[in-house]
């Protein structure tokens, strides 16, 4: 049976042209076009602004992303906000007693629960919601001959994480054994590029033209780590 095609499906396509984790790719595809809709459209949004004032702000990760935009009015006026929110909340804690420590696992009047998030950050939202429907899609798509065929061409991996997640999320007995030998089968052949890599920087064959291998050492970090600010 064919899988229902949807802007997913036609997504991962477009990312197996590339060499990073599909599932990294559009996770942080959809996180920077959300970013980029606060930044210039929805930037004055009650719910988001509520939020984000929850949140006390964008997670470490999201914060840089958010940076890059480089629309200063959005920052000043979604942080400002964040910031009266944090001075409100300093105002709440009191000091220990005499001797005593202030708590960070309790809740109560005094500890320090008054300074952490209560709400998740929105972007992080975005990207877990982005990571289940191209996982789901992705998995799906395993069954069909032509997309598993096209993955196996694609330089595009999956990171380790996700195809972990993946393997736990296929209940058919052929499609795990398939992505097992396909991912097997290209981390055979990195192999082998590291070792002609390694080769040719003995001075013995020094002379020798790098080709292709000399990206093997970057595809393998990525490989195992996944897409930077993800």
């Amino acid at each position: 049976m064919t899988a229902k095609k949807d802007s997913i499906h036609f997504d991962l396509l477009e990312v197996l042209k590339g060499e990073t984790c599909p599932v990294c790719r559009l996770m942080h595809r959809h996180v920077a076009r959300y970013l980029d809709t606060i930044s210039y459209e929805a930037v004055n949004d009650v719910e988001i602004r509520d939020r984000l004032r929850a949140a006390l702000g964008f997670c470490p990760t999201h914060s840089w992303q958010w940076l890059e935009l480089n629309n200063a009015l959005a920052s000043a006026i979604i942080y400002q906000d964040v910031l009266r929110e944090l001075r409100r909340r300093l105002d709440t804690l009191e000091p220990p007693a005499a001797g005593g420590l202030l708590n960070f696992g309790k809740r109560g009047k005094g500890k320090l629960d008054a300074l952490a998030p209560a709400a998740t950050c929105p972007a992080c939202e975005v990207r877990d919601q982005t990571a289940i429907r191209t996982l789901d899609t992705f998995t799906r798509l395993l069954a069909e001959v032509d997309f598993s065929d096209e993955y196996q061409r694609s330089r595009a991996r999956l990171c380790l994480l996700h195809l972990r997640v993946t393997l736990a999320r296929i209940s058919d007995p052929a499609i795990f054994r398939r992505l097992v030998s396909i991912e097997r089968d290209i981390l055979e052949f990195s192999e082998g590029q590291l070792g002609e890599l390694i080769r040719k920087y003995d001075y013995r064959f020094r002379d020798e033209k790098v080709g292709d291998e000399a990206g093997a050492p970057a595809r393998a970090v990525k490989r195992l780590a996944g897409m930077k600010g993800v």
